[in-house]
């Protein structure tokens, strides 16, 4: 099976408006996601950028925390996953 490209994994894009403590942010989930419902737990083998309440995205890995641009942070988050394996 070959690697996913950029383009796939941006089109396995979905997105889920969370409620809880974090209220009203979106979390922008990609390849692995499961139909998620609006929850405010998100599992740690997702692969996830969030959108705060002022339209800025945000992206966690391990601890390793970034912002910048939605296209920037899918790049990070696309580069991390191909190393460690989430398209095999």
């Amino acid at each position: 099976m070959a690697e996913a490209s950029l383009p796939q994994f941006r089109f396995s894009l979905q997105v889920v408006h969370l409620q809880g403590e974090s209220s009203e942010e979106l979390a922008f989930t990609y390849w692995n996601s499961k139909r998620l419902n609006n929850s405010s737990a998100l599992q740690d083998d997702l692969l996830v950028i969030m959108r705060r309440l002022d339209g800025s995205f945000y992206l966690e890995i391990g601890n390793i925390y970034h912002e910048g641009e939605l296209s920037d942070l899918e790049i990070i988050l696309y580069n991390w996953a191909l190393g460690e394996g989430f398209f095999d």
